[in-house]
């Protein structure tokens, strides 16, 4: 990672919540109440056996233009201390951290406060690649900052309930709900040259169990069902990924909620990635998630920073406003 230059993902969140019958609320709802606890100084989380904190550094809000910022922040005790060295003076030092310092790294995270036309509950989101802080951090820090507040204050998100249930005044019965967040990645064109020009092996088609005993053994739970599909005569086909998409939507309609590629690269890897079969977007790993690199910040950036970096969020805005 350059100070001049910066590489930034391109992710969707979901937006759901933990009860079946509430209904998720807008965005900008959800980033409201983050930003009150950021402000009551509430925006962080202990992790790594209380050896690292994750928390929410500084935070603006623009409804008119349509999108939040955020700048995510890690301090990790157990990161190794800089070690910075002078090849021209033949000399070195290392920067010790003192009692209570961890490491600190630092990404802005630009989320759109308006959903998707096709796909309700989902926004579109840009985050900035950092070395120590990822996407599961920013997942786990929200779900952390939302969980306690709805620990707190149950009633701060509650909706109708979404099966039109009416208390005996005759009035919509309210469910009070926590909201869940799910990020999933857009396709690279890495990933679809690759699939494209590689060779499709086999498609497992996933659906979560509801947990149960099976055979009325408690101790076998059940978790998964997996329809596994093999690929044959994919070098007639055209439009492999398109024609990927189509079947995941499809099957998604089936209750198969996420799928497995397993294919081999034009150079003989093999190689795999995970699917939500409703959007089409990757899961898990960031390695076939589309990205866009940044470059000529001026000044450049360190690692971190104690607010967000102005002249670099004028790039990410005009990059969010490209695609």
């Amino acid at each position: 990672m350059r100070g001049a230059e910066r590489r930034v993902y391109y992710y969707d969140v979901e937006l759901g919540t933990n009860k079946k019958d509430a209904s998720p609320p807008p965005m900008v709802d959800v980033i409201n109440a983050i930003a009150t606890r950021y402000e009551e100084s509430k925006a962080s989380h202990s992790i790594n056996k209380d050896t690292a904190t994750l928390e929410i550094g500084d935070m603006l809000i623009d409804e008119e233009e349509g999108h939040a910022l955020l700048l995510v922040q890690i301090s990790d005790r157990t990161a190794p201390d800089p070690y910075l060295s002078n090849p021209i003076e033949g000399t070195s030092r290392v920067v010790r951290k003192e009692e209570g310092e961890g490491r600190g790294f630092g990404a802005h995270l630009l989320v759109s406060l308006t959903a998707e036309p096709e796909t309700p509950n989902t926004y579109r989101v840009l985050l900035e690649k950092n070395t120590g802080l990822h996407r599961s951090h920013v997942n786990r820090l929200l779900h952390a900052i939302l969980r306690t507040l709805y620990q707190e204050d149950p009633t701060v998100f509650t909706c109708d309930h979404a099966g039109g249930q009416r208390t005996r005044e005759g009035l919509p019965k309210q469910v009070e709900f926590r909201p869940m967040l799910e990020f999933t990645g857009h396709p690279s064109e890495s990933l679809i040259q690759e699939l494209e020009q590689g060779e499709l092996k086999e498609i497992s088609l996933i659906h979560n169990e509801q947990q149960g005993p099976l055979g009325g053994r408690a101790w076998l739970q059940k978790e998964e069902r997996i329809l596994k599909v093999k690929a044959k005569f994919t070098n007639r086909v055209r439009n492999v990924w398109q024609n990927l998409q189509a079947v995941f939507a499809a099957q998604a309609q089936a209750g198969y909620e996420h799928a497995r590629i397993k294919f081999k690269t034009q150079d003989g890897e093999s190689a795999s990635v995970d699917i939500d079969t409703a959007t089409g977007n990757t899961l898990l790993h960031d390695k076939y998630v589309k990205s866009r690199r940044i470059t000529d910040i001026d000044p450049p950036m360190d690692e971190s920073s104690d607010e967000i970096v102005e002249h670099f969020a004028t790039k990410l805005i005009e990059l969010f406003s490209e695609d």
